[in-house]
């Protein structure tokens, strides 16, 4: 499965940016809705790949198995907005970071493919999963649906004409129901939801330092930008898939990378280990819970940038649980560990401010979650509150914002921008199987596998729950402010329906 998702995640998780914005409807579609109230069903991360081998087996690095359950879906939201939806994609419909065998990519670090070997990628994606594109096509032909493709930073290269092409056709975007956000951000026609693939906020790992310019000339040649993410995920985890297929599955993604990465043997370099830490820390920061009913909960008491500064490298070992493996090595007396202990060092003086905060509340050994009764996710809110500001000097009347990216579903949870302003923040996760920590466990028991890491190449990806991660949103008219909730869709392969079920379901864990 797209380890450029495990990582495009587990490294990206926190650091978060700016995205230019665009309102993506076109102009007959926006006319024909101003008096209508539609429903908006956001998705993400289906991350269309590498499909079947020549022995039409499934590659294990293929992410998206489940066609079945696609079509079941687009047909229930269809009838249930009564063929007047705007279907989202919040970026990764295509996984571009995982070339064919066949496709050797010439570039240099921070330009890897160029424009014309990217598209010989994207024919062998639209020739995989050309029965899914024309699904959500036909979606798009449907009543008055429309089908809104924002790009992310697995298929950024959508935005480069002659690739997008080769998708539109496919998806039959002639018939004038489809349509490319060519600068990242989409908003509904009030301006009320805004919604984008989230590579772009803070200082993610995975974003493009001129988006939504994402190419760049070589001896005359045009190359794709690669960020340091997709560098990361194709040096170590393009090749650690074909043997551990699920784990980048696993939820969040920093458990699987966690079971299969504390070998220090498997690291490139000191570097892409101190970076790995640090961005496992943020992503544990959005799975962990608290006894709160308010958003803005702290898990134990900041610390200021100096107080962290001064900290250095103890700052993360003091984040990190006990028995933690890079804890572990963190903490130790060998030259390597020396290595690292310098360069998070390093770290902490390029970090944000609101950054070095979120990782300070996790250690010191202050924190006390109580019971985990009642409780929400403990978001980033300094870092989002940063981008909401800035996406709300754009879109005035913006009154919820959903992005992706990370992989992990979040309920609605008001984030406060000043006195008596706030704007409701929701996260889709993917359209993906995915398992947390404890039905992962739960499958071992079952399948009696020792060893937890073992887990990776013995659970099969068809063993995961079938159970994918949406956001539906009741659009305000203007007047009215927009409701939303995220669900999941439950229908397995062999099924001829599903049903949408809550995003807590037990059966989906």
């Amino acid at each position: 499965m797209a380890r450029r998702r495990l990582l495009s995640a587990v490294l990206s998780i926190v650091f978060l940016g700016l995205a230019s914005m665009t309102l993506s409807v076109s102009q007959a579609n926006e006319a024909s809705a101003q008096t209508e109230r539609r429903k908006i069903v956001v998705i993400s991360d289906l991350h269309f790949g590498l499909g079947k081998t020549a022995l039409n087996s499934w590659d294990p690095r293929e992410d998206f198995r489940w066609s079945k359950a696609l079509s079941g879906f687009l047909d229930f939201i269809s009838n249930v907005g009564g063929g007047k939806v705007d279907l989202v994609i919040a970026g990764d419909l295509l996984e571009m970071w995982q070339p064919p065998d066949d496709v050797r990519c010439d570039g240099t670090d921070d330009a890897t493919c160029s424009v014309s070997q990217v598209l010989r990628i994207v024919r062998h994606i639209v020739a995989q999963h050309k029965s899914d594109l024309k699904l959500l096509g036909e979606f798009a032909k449907r009543g008055d649906n429309r089908l809104i493709i924002i790009p992310g930073n697995h298929d950024a290269a959508l935005m480069v004409p002659k690739i997008w092409k080769e998708v539109a056709k496919s998806l039959g975007a002639a018939s004038g129901r489809v349509t490319l956000v060519k600068r990242g951000t989409w908003s509904s026609l009030d301006k009320q939801v805004v919604i984008e693939h989230g590579h772009q906020i803070g200082a993610d790992v995975n974003s493009f330092s001129g988006w939504p310019t994402i190419t760049t000339p070589k001896k005359g040649t045009q190359y794709l930008q690669s960020p340091w993410g997709e560098r990361f995920v194709q040096k170590l985890f393009n090749a650690e898939e074909r043997s551990y297929p699920i784990i980048d599955n696993l939820s969040p993604e920093s458990y699987g990378a966690r079971l299969r990465l504390s070998d220090r043997g498997l690291w490139h370099s000191i570097g892409d280990l101190a970076r790995f830490i640090a961005f496992n820390l943020f992503e544990t920061t959005i799975a962990q819970k608290v006894q709160s009913l308010g958003s803005d909960a702290k898990a134990s008491e900041s610390c200021s940038q100096q107080e962290a500064q001064a900290m250095g490298y103890r700052l993360f070992s003091s984040a990190l649980p006990p028995g933690d493996p890079f804890k572990a090595q963190l903490e130790g007396n060998s030259e390597d560990a020396r290595a690292l202990q310098k360069r998070l060092d390093e770290l902490t003086k390029v970090l944000s401010v609101e950054e070095l905060a979120q990782i300070c509340r996790q250690g010191g050994g202050t924190q006390e979650l109580g019971a985990l009764l009642e409780s929400t996710f403990v978001p980033r809110q300094d870092v989002l509150r940063v981008h909401a500001q800035l996406r709300r000097k754009r879109f005035e009347n913006m009154k919820m914002f959903v992005y992706a990216h990370t992989h992990q579903s979040e309920p609605a949870w008001d984030l406060q921008l000043a006195l008596g302003d706030s704007v409701s923040i929701l996260n889709t996760g993917a359209f993906q199987r995915l398992v947390g920590e404890r039905g992962y466990r739960k499958r071992l028991t079952e399948m009696k596998i020792d060893e937890a890491a073992d887990g990776l190449s013995k659970i099969p990806l068809e063993a995961l729950a079938p159970c994918y991660s949406f956001v539906e949103v009741a659009a305000g008219n203007g007047l009215t402010k927009p409701t939303a909730e995220t669900r999941l869709w439950k229908m397995a392969e062999s099924e001829v329906s599903g049903m949408v079920v809550a995003s807590d379901d037990p059966a989906c864990q």
